[in-house]
């Protein structure tokens, strides 16, 4: 059976964008990569720009869609 993607894949493809990010400005300690997240001001990703903010909670644009099986939304 075929799946789509879905918005946990969509999160998991971001995620995984911003923690190589966050490495390869600051380094791969825990420290440095939470400084690297915290010192993100704008992450261009697939859904639109997002920003970690202060409270480490993640600032991002949410758009509604439905995808028909037809490829039309």
């Amino acid at each position: 059976t075929k799946m789509l993607p879905n918005i946990h894949s969509v999160f998991g493809y971001i995620s995984v964008g911003i923690i190589a990010d966050a490495v390869s400005r600051q380094g791969t300690s825990s420290e440095n990569v939470e400084s690297g997240l915290q010192t993100m001001t704008a992450f261009n990703s697939i859904i639109g720009e997002l920003q970690y903010l202060p409270n480490r909670e993640l600032e991002l644009p949410v758009i509604v869609r439905k995808i028909n099986t037809d490829g039309k939304y």
